[in-house]
């Protein structure tokens, strides 16, 4: 997922996300979960739902983290090369699942995997839109205004996106608010427009589906921005 950001707002934008109340959806699977695979499934409690035996389960750390695998797993219904579950830590040293990479070998059949997540998450989309913050054409210095400039994700052929709710519907009116409130620095001036644009096109989860390249993965990044703050 793409974010954007001038400078100036990345802060602002990010720990905004502090006021947000928690999902106001009240359909299942909104937050596009690997079947049987809470978010905020611990590393133990993935091993357990997958029924991963232990000595296939391969893990390695990395800078942002690590990583818990196996392979040669059925995922979707066609046997991946390699499933991955990538997991960060928060600030308290807690790890939660930022992303799920599937691998697939070339011979796979892609259209049965990608029928298999229609069933369970819906139809998709093929293109998306999202957006990052710009400082208005001739404004400068304190007072200054910022916008949302919109783009089209449509990735390369073969590609197919779900989409989580936006996380201007995942937090309520008030929770924004009271983000916005709370975080936004002075010399940040956002339209109403702008900001609406910007939280309307950012998505907590976005799951991808690449039938040319064989993969398909889950990330779960902005989720992980908001965790620490929904029931803060």
């Amino acid at each position: 997922m793409k974010k954007k950001f001038f400078c100036i707002a990345v802060a602002a934008l990010c720990l905004s996300l502090a006021a947000c109340a928690g999902s106001t959806q009240e359909e299942e699977n909104t937050l596009l979960e690997y079947p049987g695979i809470s978010w905020e499934a611990t590393p133990e409690e993935v091993i357990q739902a997958m029924g991963f035996p232990e000595d296939r389960v391969q893990t390695e750390t990395i800078d942002d983290g690590y990583n818990l695998g196996v392979e040669n797993w059925d995922c979707f219904g066609q046997e991946a090369q390699r499933i991955v579950f990538h997991f960060a830590p928060d600030a308290a040293g807690r790890n939660w699942i930022q992303q799920i990479m599937i691998f697939y070998p070339e011979d796979v059949d892609m259209a049965a995997v990608q029928q298999a997540m229609v069933a369970e998450y819906g139809p998709g989309v093929g293109t998306y839109p999202t957006s990052h913050i710009l400082r208005a054409e001739g404004t400068a210095g304190e007072g200054e205004t910022y916008v949302a400039a919109t783009e089209e994700v449509t990735g390369e052929d073969g590609h197919h996106y779900w989409l989580s709710p936006s996380v201007e519907e995942y937090c309520s009116p008030e929770a924004l608010q009271a983000m916005d409130a709370a975080n936004q620095p002075a010399e940040v001036q956002l339209t109403e427009e702008a900001r609406s644009t910007y939280w309307s096109t950012h998505y907590p989860v976005l799951v991808a589906c690449s039938s040319a390249g064989n993969r398909v993965w889950f990330d779960a990044a902005f989720l992980c921005y908001l965790r620490p703050y929904e029931t803060g």
